[in-house]
């Protein structure tokens, strides 16, 4: 409540910002969901609410919470208009809130947005890699996860040297998650 009345006090966005962010990155590494969340909505209500320019570096964080604590579709929009390195890490960071809030399997159809936006594959690998492990902890075999990587590759129009780079990724994300 504290943290909160201190946030808020008047005085520049852009510091209410950060003071939201980091309480909402505190309360997530302490597993405080519901505090977390509570600044997220804040640091949501603030981006909507100011007519200001709001730095990539303030929304990519504000999305990766986001998407953990509220509706991926609610933090999307924001990742819609971030310039290209930014808009790719936050795509990231919303396909990996997925595979950890699922319960299930994560379609390979979310990946759609990362197949097209990265040109060189490095980002869509650590996403691979967190589907792999994800599929991995439900107790799916490595042959399960292989099979599953091929068959999308077969309908992706990717370099095959850039699923060549992903491949090895699959096999270590199922290695990962089995030890889990």
């Amino acid at each position: 409540e504290n943290a909160l009345a201190v946030a808020k006090r008047p005085g520049p966005n852009k510091d209410k910002l950060e003071a939201y962010l980091g309480v909402a990155a505190v309360a997530w590494q302490v597993k405080n969901k519901d505090e977390a969340a509570k600044f997220v909505k804040e640091a949501l209500n603030l981006v909507k609410e100011t007519k200001e320019t709001i730095s990539p570096w303030h929304l990519l964080p504000l999305i990766k919470l986001g998407a953990r604590t509220e509706d991926a579709e609610t933090v999307k929009d924001l990742a819609k208009n971030l310039p290209p390195p930014f808009k790719l890490r936050a795509q990231l960071e919303i396909f990996l809130a997925a595979c950890e809030k699922s319960t299930g399997e994560v379609s390979v159809d979310a990946l759609g947005d990362l197949e097209t936006a990265d040109k060189d594959g490095t980002t869509l690998a650590i996403a691979w890699n967190a589907l792999a492990q994800q599929n991995a902890r439900l107790g799916n075999k490595l042959e399960h996860n292989r099979r599953v990587f091929e068959d999308r590759m077969s309908t992706v129009t990717a370099p095959s040297d850039i699923i060549d780079r992903i491949r090895p990724m699959v096999d270590l994300g199922w290695y990962i998650g089995s030890m889990k």
